[in-house]
């Protein structure tokens, strides 16, 4: 195991208004999770993006950027 960035990089870009247009944000972590049956889905950065969108002001999007993750998975890569 080697080194990992820990941190959530976080840019918000606001409206004339000052309402949030948008977040943009990265990880440094692999969306990798499926379902059992080798099925898709939006993993933690739907679950994340939905959350951001819930808490801004209507219409605001949350747009995830991958993070320098080379080896950096949820799990262990042979229990996915």
């Amino acid at each position: 195991m080697g080194p990992i960035d820990p941190q959530v990089g976080i840019l918000r870009l606001d409206k004339a208004d000052g309402k949030t247009l948008a977040v943009v944000y990265n990880f440094a972590c692999h969306p990798i999770m499926g379902l059992p049956g080798g099925g898709n889905t939006a993993d933690y950065v739907g679950y994340a993006s939905k959350t951001i969108e819930n808490n801004l002001s209507d219409g605001a999007l949350a747009l995830f950027i991958q993070g320098c993750g080379g080896d950096i998975n949820p799990l262990r890569y042979k229990d996915v």
